[in-house]
């Protein structure tokens, strides 16, 4: 959730007024009941920040929730579980062109789909057995298959000359 958003934190009754989260005195990995402005249902937030093992560099993220017995490292979770599909929606439309499909019947659209995530499935595996992620895989099969038709191409100029 994005920092500047207007909340305000409940203690035994909401603050008075509305606070930017980055202003308001929420302190990391502890639950808060909040209300958003412009939306009047109770809410649950939970504050995690990161530090980035490259650059040491650290980040803040905010976490929310309807659901209001949900604990902290809970709520986390459900977004971890929720960012890894959100990765593989966007690895699958990227890298397996399930999003640029010129498909236009019925039949070929979900053949399309069924074999992109097949080869979903056989990309994660290689990517498994080979410790290599699955984009270094697909540019090691894209180079292998362009060397491979220069080389069919270098065939048929010799046959033809």
């Amino acid at each position: 959730m994005n920092s500047f958003r207007l909340v305000k934190v409940y203690d035994d009754t909401y603050t008075s007024t509305f606070k930017t989260l980055n202003k308001a005195d929420i302190e990391r990995e502890k639950v808060y009941r909040i209300k958003l402005k412009g939306l009047n249902i109770p809410l649950v937030l939970f504050k995690k920040v990161f530090k980035n093992g490259c650059n040491d560099k650290i980040s803040t993220s905010y976490y929310i929730s309807n659901d209001l017995d949900l604990e902290g490292n809970k709520l986390y979770k459900c977004y971890q579980k929720r960012w890894d599909v959100e990765e593989y929606h966007r690895f699958i439309k990227q890298n397996l062109s399930i999003g640029s499909s010129m498909s236009r019947t019925e039949r070929s659209q979900s053949n399309h789909i069924i074999l992109s995530l097949i080869s979903y499935i056989d990309l994660e595996r290689l990517s498994k057995s080979t410790n290599k992620n699955m984009h270094g895989l697909i540019y090691e099969l894209v180079l292998r298959s362009n060397k491979s038709a220069y080389e069919d191409i270098l065939k048929i100029q010799n046959l033809a000359a």
